[in-house]
């Protein structure tokens, strides 16, 4: 069997986590921000392709913070 994880490599991931748990928070906070704004707009605005885009940020962001989610849980299964 290989060589388990040392230490210091185990701390350096535990960082990693860290900081993806900070980005899911400004990305979560940003679209959150972006829903608020796309869910107050002006209804005889909302086919516009401001409108549009708003939404599609929303979606982005959502799925962004799915994907950061998934590359913890690789790096959480790396730690064990």
């Amino acid at each position: 069997m290989g060589e388990e994880m040392n230490g210091r490599r185990r701390i350096r991931l535990r960082e990693a986590l860290a900081m993806l748990n900070s980005v899911i928070i400004i990305v979560d906070d940003v679209c959150n921000g972006e829903q608020d704004a796309a869910d107050n707009y002006p209804e005889n605005l909302q086919n516009t392709e401001k409108f549009e885009a708003m939404e599609s940020a929303v979606e982005s962001l959502n799925e962004a913070v799915e994907k950061i989610d998934e590359a913890k849980e690789h790096i959480e299964d790396a730690i064990k």
